[in-house]
């Protein structure tokens, strides 16, 4: 059956499966026909806007589009605040200066940063970000917290030299990777979430994992490891 006049067809508001029924003027039965699909569709997220500011908490330039995060990471100086706003950004990033804060601005859910972090610089700090990717962290004082790490990333705290990284209030959809890879000293995992449905690990310690805190922290799942300790030397604490 072919409709010359495809005005005369209203498909249904609702989206979900289903059926028509057609017939010729010549016949009296209808004929209902295989079940089709009435689809939502999709509408890519674009980045919002992302601001700069200094050390006194003014506002000294922003960007938007698909390098915004890196643009302000170049131009932040010492002290700075990068505030991201709601959007989805697809970005490979790495940290330019130290005593940085990178902070989302918005609703946790709706400030989605799909690609990888390399964190090489001192003293940065990631909160309230949705972070769909793995992060490298190899300077010191790095800090996590207010965020959510998606099942396509780990927070790898990586050894040489790196020390006293934190990770609070944060929660890592882990599936059948790793949360967070321990391989530096004085890591201090707090008030964290891992949910490990899968053949996962929540916290893997390596070699280079020494002196690691694992306080107030959930760990929930039934087919995978909550901390793996793959260095017998490492001092692991674990409380609450």
């Amino acid at each position: 059956v072919e409709f010359e006049d495809v005005t005369i067809i209203d498909n249904p508001d609702d989206p979900g499966m289903y059926t028509l029924e057609v017939r010729t003027i010549n016949e009296d039965t209808w004929i209902t026909s295989e079940e089709y699909e009435i689809k939502v569709p999709t509408v890519t997220t674009l980045p919002g806007t992302v601001e700069a500011y200094n050390a006194a908490d003014i506002l000294m330039t922003s960007s938007t589009g698909v390098t915004a995060i890196q643009t302000m990471l170049a131009v932040a100086g010492d002290g700075w605040t990068v505030s991201i706003g709601e959007g989805q950004y697809t970005e490979t990033l790495n940290t330019a200066t130290a005593n940085v804060t990178i902070v989302g601005s918005g609703d946790l859910a709706d400030i989605v940063i799909i690609g990888n972090w390399t964190i090489d610089v001192d003293d940065t700090t990631l909160d309230n970000l949705t972070l769909d990717g793995d992060i490298t962290v190899t300077a010191d004082d790095f800090i996590l917290q207010n965020s959510v790490v998606d099942d396509g990333g780990t927070l790898d705290l990586h050894s040489g030299g790196a020390t006293d990284a934190t990770v609070t209030n944060t929660v890592f959809n882990v599936e059948d990777d790793i949360g967070i890879t321990v391989n530096e000293d004085d890591a201090t995992i707090t008030s964290t979430t891992f949910t490990i449905p899968a053949l996962g690990v929540g916290v893997s310690i390596e070699d280079g994992g020494t002196d690691t805190a694992v306080t107030d922290s959930t760990f929930n799942g039934t087919a995978g490891n909550g901390i793996n300790v793959t260095n017998a030397a490492s001092v692991l604490t674990v409380k609450g």
